[in-house]
């Protein structure tokens, strides 16, 4: 070796690597069981309803249809009857309808009725029976009764007439008529100062009634004048309520049972009364409400010396 070389250096045996070690591998994730669901609580009863589902679906495809209506009708066969010519449809053999007798003059021998003979088969639908007229006794028919086509006269204001009455002297009447004019409800009387202006042009007064309202107590009457029916005592415009008039006044001045108080119904849709004392006097009172209200609050005390559905 000279100065200057440098000394070799030993040789190394080339080293293995080192294996490296392997990270763990993670697991599968195990499946988790099956929780039980909620249809598992009605397994019990799917067999049972599977099998009353199909019995029912048997017994629907087992039941007749009904036939619709509309085929029964076109299967229907029609029969049509001429009402005209009843008539002239054949009688039935257990029934025979027997002729009208001829009438004969005067010491003729009448002709005994002939007899109908009835077909055997008859070929049309039976009809109601009904009397044939020979054409011989046709001209013998009495006409009928002509009918009166003119309308039937309100009930209300044309009643039918009543037994006539057996009416007292005229003064006893007046003396009663005078009697509830100046007794109880005498106060309400506002005739002198309101009838038969106010009475008249009120609302649903008497301007509003009908003619044939008006004329039922009137035969004249406009906002300033009036003539009353000629069996009318006397007139009296109370501002108090029908009802009180008819409940309180006028049995309160005709007391029982020295007076006897009669609800003779209606005339001329208003209430009639009638008023006795014994047999010595007889008084006819119409009470007719005026004006709006139910009842009206104001009304006309009407004195009848007879019956005004008499006339």
């Amino acid at each position: 070796m000279t100065i200057g070389e440098s000394a070799p250096l030993p040789a190394v045996a080339p080293q293995e690597p080192t294996p490296r070690p392997e990270p763990p591998r993670p697991e599968p994730p195990r499946p988790e069981p099956p929780r039980p669901g909620r249809w598992r609580r009605f397994k019990p009863w799917l067999a049972p309803l599977l099998g009353l589902s199909l019995v029912g679906h048997g017994l629907l495809l087992l039941t007749p249809v009904p036939s619709s209506p509309e085929a029964e009708a076109e299967g229907a066969e029609e029969v049509v009857v001429d009402l005209l010519n009843i008539s002239s449809l054949p009688l039935p053999a257990s029934e025979p309808e027997p002729e009208l007798p001829t009438p004969s003059p005067s010491g003729a021998t009448p002709q005994p009725p002939a007899q109908v003979s009835a077909p055997t088969a008859p070929t049309a639908p039976t009809a109601p029976t009904q009397s044939v007229i020979p054409e011989a006794d046709a001209d013998n028919v009495p006409a009928a009764a002509p009918v009166d086509a003119s309308p039937p006269a309100a009930a209300n204001f044309n009643p039918p007439p009543a037994q006539p009455e057996t009416l007292a002297p005229p003064e006893a009447v007046v003396a009663l008529a005078s009697r509830l004019a100046r007794g109880q409800g005498s106060d309400f009387d506002i005739t002198d100062t309101s009838f038969p202006g106010i009475a008249y042009d009120t609302r649903r007064g008497i301007g509003e009634w009908s003619a044939q309202e008006q004329g039922c107590f009137f035969t004249q009457i406009s906002n300033s004048s009036y003539e009353t029916r000629p069996n009318i005592i006397s007139l009296r415009y109370w501002g108090r309520s029908i009802s009180l008039i008819q409940q309180d006044d006028l049995p309160g001045n005709f007391p029982a049972p020295e007076y006897q108080i009669t609800n003779l119904g209606d005339y001329c849709n208003r209430p009639l009364f009638q008023v006795t004392r014994g047999s010595e006097a007889t008084l006819f009172v119409s009470i007719v409400g005026v004006g709006v209200g139910n009842p009206q609050s104001t009304g006309l005390v009407i004195f009848w010396s007879s019956d005004p559905r008499l006339g």
